[in-house]
């Protein structure tokens, strides 16, 4: 079968609310990851269709969605670590992001 007939599909994709995030295969540099940011939601016909533009209402599930992809990563990092530096525990920092939608949503 010829490998240009088929259907490219993420490797993982995490959900949070109407938003998504779907990790594909970076097909041009090897070991890279590609990652694309999606939304559901529905017409006022009762349609569901999927956008790339976010409301600012949608801050909450897209930094959800960035730190559940810095996890995914971030545990494979550190497993590939010697033990001595691998430290899992330590929090994820976004800069203050997190905290000024909080404040500001």
């Amino acid at each position: 079968m010829d490998n240009s007939s088929k259907t490219s599909k993420p490797q993982k994709s995490f959900r949070a609310g109407n938003s998504q995030v779907a990790i594909w295969e970076d097909k041009f540099n090897e070991g890279e990851k590609n990652f694309s940011f999606q939304k559901t939601y529905k017409t006022k016909d009762g349609e569901w269709k999927q956008t790339n533009f976010f409301r600012s209402s949608d801050l909450k599930d897209i930094i959800s969605l960035a730190e559940a992809l810095i996890r995914e990563y971030r545990i494979r990092e550190v497993l590939s670590k010697p033990t001595e530096e691998a430290d899992a525990s330590s929090p994820i920092d976004l800069g203050g992001v997190e905290e000024w939608i909080l404040k500001n949503h």
